[in-house]
């Protein structure tokens, strides 16, 4: 499945995987399994995982695509959030979505719903707020 790049404000970099150099994130960019972005401050990145799923990474996030993949209607997400910010919009119309956003204290799974997760740099202090739908959280 891909992961496209559909909207860049600001600044934003990627990497294809931990070993790899850093180079500026492009609209238009298909990032594979294992990638990584950062934001710039005042900065955001709108991802679109497959046909129906929204992310944006807001200012100053570092996040790395952990998994990406689709088997039949069955669509799997899961981001690795180290720092910051992201919000998630999940249609499930026509699919199953099994989505997660995975931070060092909790992970958050959609259950068809828009959220935000953001951590904290303490690295001890996840918040998770729905703005509609439900998810589960887990630590």
């Amino acid at each position: 499945m891909q992961v496209k790049v559909i909207e860049i404000k600001g600044s934003a970099d990627s990497r294809a995987s931990v070993d790899k150099p850093w180079q500026t994130l492009k609209e238009g960019a298909v990032l594979a399994r294992g990638a990584w972005i950062q934001t710039g401050l005042k900065s955001r990145v709108y991802l679109k995982f497959g046909d129906n799923t929204v992310v944006q990474i807001k200012s100053a996030s570092l996040l790395e695509i952990s998994e990406a993949g689709r088997d039949g209607n069955r669509m799997t997400g899961r981001l690795k959030l180290a720092l910051g910010n992201v919000h998630v919009e999940v249609d499930k119309s026509d699919q199953i979505v099994d989505f997660k956003v995975i931070t060092p204290q909790v992970t958050t799974s959609v259950k068809g719903t828009g959220f935000d997760v953001r951590t904290y740099s303490d690295l001890r202090t996840t918040r998770v707020d729905v703005q509609h739908g439900r998810v589960r959280a887990d630590n």
